[in-house]
This record gives C-alpha cells, sequence and structure tokens, in this order.
C-alpha cells in the first residue's frame, strides 16, 4: 500500500507501525574504558565502546528504521550486528538475547561526542514524555499490537531530513534506489570497511555541488534537489547540528520550500527516534494509512 500524507508524499515503507508509542522502561548502561576487538566487524585498535542492556526487542522490525531499504550502502546488517556510518565515525552494534532481555555492543570507530546517549537512542531506550503510549489513542492500540518493537534513532538530522525528501511522491523502493544512486554519487566507501561495501554519509557540501541536471541523472527531479540543496545549506551553515526535538526542526526548516509537517515528522522519527507521526508539536493530525 501507499502511505498519503498531508503535504502530497507517499511512501509503501512507512507502516501504521511507525505511528506507535512506547513507553520509558529502565536500563542498564556501562561505558568500557578498555578498547574491544573480539570481531572481524570492529577494525580499529582503540574505540569506544558501551554496553546496554535493555528488555528483549524484535530486532528484524526495530533496526530497519535506520536504514532506506535493503541497499542502502551507508547501513549494514547482519544476523545479530549492525554496522552503521554516522557522522564522524562508524558504529557496530551487536546483540545477544538471553531470558527476555539483550545485552548490546556497540563499537564506535572513529570521534563521537556521549556514545552512551547514542547508544540508547540506537537501540530505542530513551523517549520523551510526549511519546508515551497514553499521549495517543492510536499509539496506544500500536503499542499493544506491537509490544517488543521500539524505534530507533540514528541522530542524523540532515541525512534523514534528505532521505525524507527522497520520499515524497515515489514509491519507497523507488525513494531508497535514489538515496543508492545519491550516496555512490557525492560519496566514497570506507576503505577499512570494504568487504562491506560500506560507504560514508555525504557531508552537506557534496550535495550542494551537484548540479540540477546531476540530480536529475540520479532520477531526482528540480522540485527535489532544490528542497535537498536549500537542506543542505543549513547544514553545511550548522543550523541542524544541535536539533534535539521535531518542533526545533520545524523552526530551523520554515522556509524550505517542499519540506511539509509530513517530512519533518519521518525526519524526526528517524534521527530522534519520535515514533509519533501526530504529536503536540504539530497543530494537525498526519494522515497514516489506517485512515
Amino acid at each position: 500500500f501507499f502511505f498519503q500524507a498531508e503535504d502530497g508524499i507517499r511512501d509503501d515503507l512507512v507502516t501504521g507501525v511507525q505511528t506507535c508509542a512506547l513507553p520509558i522502561w529502565s536500563c542498564s548502561l556501562r561505558l568500557l574504558a578498555t578498547p574491544i576487538c573480539d570481531t572481524y566487524l570492529v577494525r580499529s585498535k582503540a574505540a569506544t565502546t558501551v554496553e546496554v542492556t535493555v528488555p528483549w526487542i524484535h530486532h528484524p522490525s526495530t533496526f530497519s528504521m535506520l536504514s532506506l531499504g535493503s541497499t542502502d550502502p551507508t547501513v549494514r546488517h547482519g544476523p545479530a550486528w549492525i554496522v552503521a556510518a554516522l557522522a564522524d565515525c562508524v558504529v557496530t552494534l551487536r546483540w545477544d538475547s538471553i531470558g527476555g532481555a539483550t545485552t548490546y555492543r556497540a563499537t564506535f570507530d572513529g570521534a563521537v561526542a556521549r556514545p552512551d546517549s547514542l547508544v540508547r537512542l540506537l537501540v530505542g531506550s530513551e523517549l520523551s514524555p510526549l511519546q508515551r503510549a497514553d499521549s495517543h489513542s492510536r499509539a496506544t492500540e500500536s503499542f499493544r499490537r506491537h509490544r517488543n518493537l521500539r524505534i530507533a534513532g540514528n541522530g542524523l538530522v540532515f541525512i534523514e531530513s534528505v532521505k525524507a525528501v527522497l520520499g515524497q511522491r515515489i514509491t519507497g523502493r523507488d525513494a531508497a534506489l535514489q538515496w543508492n544512486r545519491l550516496v555512490r554519487a557525492s560519496s566514497e566507501p570506507l576503505i577499512h570497511y570494504s568487504d562491506l561495501g560500506l560507504y560514508r554519509l555525504p557531508h552537506p557540501d557534496d550535495l550542494r555541488r551537484i548540479s540540477t541536471s546531476g540530480f536529475h541523472q540520479l532520477g531526482i527531479e528540480e522540485r527535489r534537489a532544490r528542497t535537498i540543496r536549500h537542506l543542505a545549506d543549513l547544514a553545511s551553515r550548522g543550523h541542524l547540528e544541535d536539533v534535539t526535538s521535531t518542533r526545533t526542526l520545524a523552526a530551523r526548516t520554515r522556509d524550505v520550500c517542499g519540506f511539509g509537517e509530513w517530512s519533518v515528522a519521518v525526519a524526526g522519527g528517524n534521527a530522534l527516534g519520535d515514533p509519533d507521526a501526530r504529536s503536540e508539536e504539530h497543530t494537525s493530525e498526519l494522515q497514516s494509512p489506517d485512515h
């Protein structure tokens, strides 16, 4: 099916599950001072490693939101691990489930600020009061049906905003293809992860330099190209660096033509772990597949 949003966007990768809200639940967190390199996935001799233990979650559904389609060149999935390119580093997330709990070990290869908070965001263990399950009837029902689903976030506001623009007026499959092309055209492979085919994330300046005809060759028409370049201009000037809520994202992108409420909600959900298509930060409810 297609997801038809208020600002004319549709995406067959967005489901009603993304409108579920989850309760705040406790977890244990441990920052390991000693670097650990126990698998081939960890490429650095010295890396920051964080462990967190949380109630068991459904991994395929939870972590599928970190990538745009199965061919996303910036994320790689395995049976019990994920490797993802972040802004200034690569994170390797591995897990083991015993009983009703799962222990995650995240190793950051590169510079990262507050790795403990980022791990909690990646596994969906921190939610704001606006995101409690009792905040909306549809969210409450989704939580009941998908109790073991968590909403993962990656902290990449600019990248997820670009992905949201790519999802406008086309299917999710086509959006994933265009994201794949855009990454390969504007970025380069990460040498130490070449066996995984992992690419670094495009820098805002990389996207600003792509011409309209260049975007067109990737299947991205002029309207969306202008929106992406406008977002890249904001990001290159640092206006998206300290965004921590969908309210702030909406305010910072208010003048970006083609980046409406639905795009803000999608970017906020994937970057900030906000699971609600509707929140108190938006005055009108976005249309969902269940309507």
